[in-house]
């Protein structure tokens, strides 16, 4: 499913937050943006997700420079009607890499 649960890891078993409509297709990859604490999710869709963590609850982060997915790139892996197998970040949290099941 597209579900994804966050739990404390020193914590019990109760998810802190779930989002379960984020994604609506199996997950592919998620991968932690430390310098700017923003999270990546992406799906079998080819949908790219932008989220925070607890300390922001959970919203879409306020440190990117853009509001709407149509403002980036985001898109062209479910235009293409392909996903991310792999996302990464570059040391200065500027930039995104991905590779794509295509």
């Amino acid at each position: 499913t597209g579900k994804i649960f966050i739990y404390d890891g020193r914590g019990d078993n109760q998810p802190l937050h779930i989002f379960d409509k984020l994604h609506t297709s199996p997950l592919t990859q998620i991968r932690l943006n430390a310098v700017y604490k923003a999270i990546v999710s992406s799906d079998k869709s080819g949908m790219i997700e932008y989220w925070t963590g607890p300390p922001h609850e959970y919203k879409f982060p306020k440190n990117v420079n853009w509001e709407y997915k149509t403002d980036t790139d985001l898109y062209e892996f479910a235009k293409c009607k392909a996903y991310p197998t792999s996302i990464c970040f570059s040391p200065d949290g500027k930039k995104i890499a991905t590779i794509g099941s295509d």
